[in-house]
């Protein structure tokens, strides 16, 4: 691989990282909000005693699972722009892949 193919495909990385890094940027403001939200419910709710309150027997809810704070349209745009960003690196994966073919 030459120094200007592989200068190109790392700008090309950059990029996609610097996308990605924005996104989580904006879904992590979102998550931390949704956070303050919360604590500001539980805070204003009477409290129940400890004694009274059931167990649930499903575990709390995990992630990719999109906070409830998301619109269906926000949650739809952060979704591709993960398909993106993953195919993009798949399609780096893919050329490089094929340079090391052709190298053998």
């Amino acid at each position: 691989m030459s120094p200007e193919d592989e200068l190109a495909e790392l700008e090309a990385y950059k990029k996609d990282l610097e996308a990605e890094e924005a996104s989580l940027n904006q879904e992590l403001s979102e998550v931390e909000e949704r956070i303050k939200e919360l604590k500001r419910q539980i805070e204003s709710a009477p409290q129940a005693p400890t004694s009274v309150v059931p167990q649930t027997p499903f575990p709390p809810m995990t992630f990719p699972i999109p906070p409830p704070s998301l619109t269906k349209e926000q949650e739809k745009q952060m979704l591709e722009h993960q398909a993106k960003g993953l195919e993009d690196q798949m399609d780096i994966i893919r050329k490089r892949l094929a340079q090391l073919k052709k190298e053998e």
